[in-house]
């Protein structure tokens, strides 16, 4: 997996590529030490380049949006492909993260 991150206003975009499995640990926890070190309260993880994932993907989300909502904050995610989407709905995400078609619609929800 690879993972860029860019600011926009006072929200942290985080694009995803590749599969959010067990092998992405190490990638993606740097994004949750940052996230916990960063003042922004609002995080955009880009799943548009994430053909699959798994517990643990799902788990790193929770985790990331958890923690943003105890301080205030919120995380959306944008444009998950369908298989993702149908991942995202099983484990009942749309009631924890806001799930949009693209970073704009996004950042206007803010």
């Amino acid at each position: 997996m690879h993972i860029s991150e860019r600011m926009v206003k006072d929200t942290r975009v985080v694009v995803l590529y590749g599969e959010f499995d067990n092998s992405a640990r190490r990638e993606f926890q740097t994004v949750i030490d940052r996230e916990k070190e960063a003042q922004s309260l609002h995080i955009i993880l880009d799943l548009t380049h994430v053909p699959a994932v798994d517990r643990f993907g799902l788990g790193m989300i929770f985790l990331v949006a958890h923690h943003l909502r105890r301080k205030g904050g919120r995380t959306s995610i944008v444009n998950p492909q369908p298989q993702v989407r149908v991942e995202l709905e099983r484990a009942d995400f749309p009631s924890l993260v806001q799930i949009c078609q693209t970073e704009d619609e996004a950042q206007a929800a803010a």
